[in-house]
């Protein structure tokens, strides 16, 4: 979900990469449990703060040793941990959810595989904060991918409009809203993230951002339940024991699980590869969910937009790749 901006060495074999697919893999996997909540009744803020809760009480032993580094943080850095935990933690997850239970069978798949438009974000964002070149084509290749986006919306919003169908049309421009919102917000995560990681003044572990990243989360996403929805009712499905396995599969597999080999192999894997290596995610999700439900009908043109936004997001990932490198080489 987010790309690393990392140059690697190429002195020993570098198995970020490996870790990088198998977390793209894990995320494919959640899916079916956050179906089942949505169709228990719970609310996609209450998952998502559920899921954070579990995460923080899991790493509670660790997040109170490293609570003290964060006295260490500069201004900037308090705000970049903030907006990673609030925004690409807390509330890109929500959006996530929310995308799946409008209907989860129509417009899961594309709010899935609208997610693969973050490099754009990414590398953007990089180019306005952190002063990095853009590569080339990075307009044109951005315009490619916003038509394979436009590509895999279309059969929805097209047919339906013709049936005069408003209500359904409404609901295809949200679901674009929550995809397109995650894709933003971890696309935001992934800039910051390699600020903390690598270039700012407090330099943080993967571990640690792992810890910090979720605690932040789980604070935005407490304060929004408690004030605004009605947080108990959500509480009271753990009562089922469906809702209480999936919940804790969520937050343990593809939640705890998933970013800890994901932070591990983003600190040495750069930006071309670890993009490369996260189309497992899309991939897995454009095949699996047509083979397990047959309900999840895919059009030939949301095929061919899918394979538009892929193809342009690698290039442009690949380019930004070679550019980085030989600004490298002329720094040295």
């Amino acid at each position: 979900m987010e790309a690393s901006t990392v140059s690697t060495t190429r002195s020993s074999p570098n198995f970020g990469p490996l870790f990088i697919a198998t977390a793209a893999t894990l995320w494919t996997t959640d899916f079916i449990s956050r179906g089942i909540l949505l169709g228990n009744g719970m609310l996609p803020v209450h998952i998502v703060t559920l899921e954070h809760i579990i995460l923080v009480l899991v790493l509670s032993p660790f997040l109170f040793r490293f609570l003290p580094k964060l006295k260490e943080f500069t201004t900037k850095e308090k705000i970049a941990i903030t907006i990673i935990g609030g925004g690409a933690s807390a509330l890109a997850t929500v959006s996530l959810t929310a995308g799946y239970g409008l209907n989860f069978f129509v417009y899961g798949p594309i709010v899935a595989l609208t997610q693969q438009f973050q490099p754009v974000v990414a590398i953007g964002l990089a180019s306005v904060l952190l002063k990095e070149r853009l590569p080339r084509h990075y307009y044109l290749l951005s315009i490619v991918a916003i038509l394979g986006v436009l590509g895999m919306y279309w059969p929805v919003v097209s047919l339906l409009a013709i049936s005069g169908q408003l209500i359904e049309i409404q609901t295809g421009l949200l679901a674009a809203f929550f995809g397109l919102s995650a894709a933003i917000l971890w696309g935001s995560g992934t800039v910051l993230g390699n600020y903390l990681l690598v270039h700012s003044e407090t330099k943080i572990s993967y571990f640690e951002m792992v810890n910090f990243r979720f605690m932040i989360g789980m604070v935005f996403l407490v304060i929004a339940s408690v004030l605004f929805t009605p947080f108990g009712e959500g509480i009271a499905l753990l009562g089922d024991f469906e809702n209480l396995g999936s919940l804790l599969y969520i937050a343990l597999v593809p939640g705890l699980l998933s970013m800890l080999l994901y932070y591990f192999g983003l600190k040495s894997t750069h930006a071309s590869v670890a993009t490369l290596f996260e189309l497992a995610f899309p991939l897995s999700f454009i095949v699996v969910i047509p083979l397990i439900f047959q309900e999840a009908q895919i059009a030939p043109i949301q095929y061919a937009g899918a394979a538009l936004l892929i193809i342009s997001t690698t290039i442009l990932s690949i380019k930004y790749s070679k550019e980085s490198e030989v600004i490298a080489e002329e720094s040295t």
